[in-house]
């Protein structure tokens, strides 16, 4: 509970033992994972233990909420071997005494139904997750301190005695997980499969549950990666209780909000040392520098839509231009099927099916090839300056904006063709260009 400042236990050894010694591992409101030790039970018989979770120089405990991750039992080597095992141990009104009363609180009795799991971890550094069918954690009215009933938690005996811990509410599914793809092809694994994998002194099972290709800061060509949730990835990684080390983030991603106050008080604690971060990247700042880099500011951005720019002018000009000559050396086939009792109207709907299958079938088979070509080129030009590889790789965009504005100025040049023709034809007579024609 809120204000907690100590946490005690009655234990009840089988046998005298002085070398078990009852440890408590609690996560604080922070996330971080922190060994209190209870103390040594020497004797047989009910004894209170007892930790101040105050940490010397501190006048407050750690931030909630506080949670209890284990209770475990362990031995101190003596000379070269290990005093005689302790096979099992009676527990009983686990509590807590802090601000919140003067009385302690009993927050576990063990009586009735419970949900405390029992873990084994050997000495030989096997890595926790392993529970023995001899080991056993359970309600026992033999031996009680307080109440009907206490908690029974016996394990195997021998020189491999190692670490014996009980969990509460212990998640026991395997890791969810995702992999790159390169991860796979080097493993052969696929979606779906649950393996073991191994971080440093430690086994864990995991289950594959999806498969990505890049991932922001990593790099899949130079190895595979796995992407879990890092809160339970963390917890599952501090059920080793022989391990001191504790894991925790190394890299921080920070969504900062629009208020500028704000944002440059952000920068100035992560960038006062306070939290020891060796590198700090902005993203704004790198994208203004990579925008202020003339060899990216004169590129090709520029330069494609000068391009861009005359290509539209001058295609829409020579269209132009060619419907009109090309209308003029028609004179004879249009004044002919005039004669024949063609319409003005009908010959306007001719040459405008004629322009629009053309200017049609030209737009559509440009805009197709033009898409085919930027998938076949594109990853040919995935290099930086100095001839690294671009990660992350392209991404094809298609700027149909710019393409609907190449669309506009077509029509504009189709449409003004159009008036042209219908100009031509509406004052040319039909007996002129008929002794043309004879000429």
């Amino acid at each position: 509970p809120e204000g907690t400042e100590s946490l005690g236990i009655w234990a009840y050894p089988i046998g005298e033992h002085p070398g078990l010694t009852l440890t408590v591992r609690i996560k604080d409101g922070q996330g971080r994972y922190t060994d209190y030790e209870l103390g040594q039970v020497p004797t047989e018989g009910w004894h209170y233990l007892e930790a101040s979770l105050i940490w010397s120089g501190f006048d407050s405990p750690p931030p909630s909420p506080l949670t209890i991750e284990s209770i475990y039992a362990r031995l101190k080597r003596t000379g070269f071997g290990w005093r005689d095992n302790p096979s099992a141990v009676y527990l009983d009104d686990l509590q807590v005494l802090g601000s919140f009363g003067a009385q302690p609180l009993v927050i576990e009795d063990f009586e009735g139904d419970f949900d405390w799991s029992p873990v084994a971890e050997e000495s030989s550094g096997g890595g926790a997750g392993t529970t023995p069918t001899s080991d056993i954690f359970r309600a026992s009215g033999d031996i009680v301190h307080n109440g009907e009933a206490s908690g029974y938690f016996r394990w195997s005996t021998g020189r491999g005695f190692g670490y014996r811990g009980i969990y509460p509410n212990l998640d026991t599914r395997p890791l969810s997980v995702i992999v790159s793809e390169s991860l796979l092809a080097t493993t052969g694994r696929s979606v779906g499969d649950q393996v073991t994998i191994r971080m440093p002194g430690q086994y864990m099972s995991v289950v594959i549950k999806d498969v990505v290709t890049h991932f922001p800061t990593l790099d899949p060509d130079r190895q595979g990666f796995v992407l879990a949730n890092v809160d339970r990835l963390i917890s599952i990684r501090n059920q080793k209780l022989s391990s001191g080390a504790r894991l925790y983030p190394n890299e921080v991603w920070m969504t900062l909000t629009e208020n500028t106050d704000d944002r440059e008080a952000t920068y100035e604690a992560v960038e006062s040392g306070r939290y020891q971060a060796r590198s700090i990247f902005i993203q704004e700042q790198m994208i203004d520098e990579a925008k202020s880099d003339p060899l990216v500011a004169a590129g090709w951005g520029g330069i494609l839509l000068i391009a861009f720019l005359g290509v539209v002018l001058v295609s829409g000009l020579g269209f132009v231009v060619f419907a009109y000559l090309s209308a003029r050396s028609r004179q004879l086939e249009f004044a002919i099927l005039r004669t024949l009792g063609f319409s003005l109207r009908q010959i306007i709907g001719l040459i405008c099916l004629e322009q629009v299958f053309v200017i049609g079938a030209g737009m559509g088979i440009g805009t197709l090839l033009g898409l085919q070509l930027s998938s076949v080129m594109m990853p040919f030009l995935q290099i930086t300056e100095v001839g690294q590889k671009v990660l992350p790789p392209f991404v094809q965009v298609v700027d149909w904006l710019t393409i609907g504005v190449a669309y506009i100025v077509l029509a504009v040049a189709f449409l003004t063709t159009i008036a042209l023709v219908i100009l031509f034809f509406s004052k040319v007579a039909i007996h002129r260009a008929l002794r043309i024609g004879e000429q």
